[in-house]
């Protein structure tokens, strides 16, 4: 048996993929830790300088409206932050709980506070290790 771990978003790119290769995989269960789960989250950002910020302003504004954003989210298999924009996503994506967890999942969600260099790279050793199986 090959297992995964990986973030939701990730974890969708995965069978989209498959699916497009044409490559079968069995997703067995997907699921946050009953403990809880650093939160995973997109961002739009203009950098401090940028040569068009107001261009850079209309389009996420563009961006965001409900019926622009929905098919986004149905093609990359992501979801999106806009909640009037849920209703109009695939009903395969807005209801699978690990795309859009269920408030009861969400109470659990934490940011990863920044660490300092050596703990970090603990951290890196300890996940290469585990991913590496030495």
């Amino acid at each position: 048996m090959d297992t995964a771990c990986g973030s939701s978003p990730d974890d969708q790119s995965g069978t989209i993929a498959s699916e497009e290769a044409q490559v079968e995989i069995q997703v067995v269960d997907m699921r946050l830790p009953k403990e809880g789960a650093p939160v995973w989250f997109d961002m739009l950002a203009i950098p401090k300088g940028a040569k068009n910020p107001e261009d850079a302003h209309a389009f996420i504004n563009y961006l965001l409206q409900p019926q622009v954003i929905a098919p986004v989210s149905d093609f990359v298999g992501y979801p999106n932050p806009n909640k009037d924009a849920t209703a109009l996503v695939n009903p395969e994506i807005r209801n699978n709980p690990n795309l859009y967890p269920t408030a009861e999942a969400q109470a659990t969600l934490f940011t990863l506070l920044p660490l300092e260099r050596n703990a970090e790279r603990a951290r890196t050793r300890a996940w290469t290790k585990l991913k590496s199986g030495t």
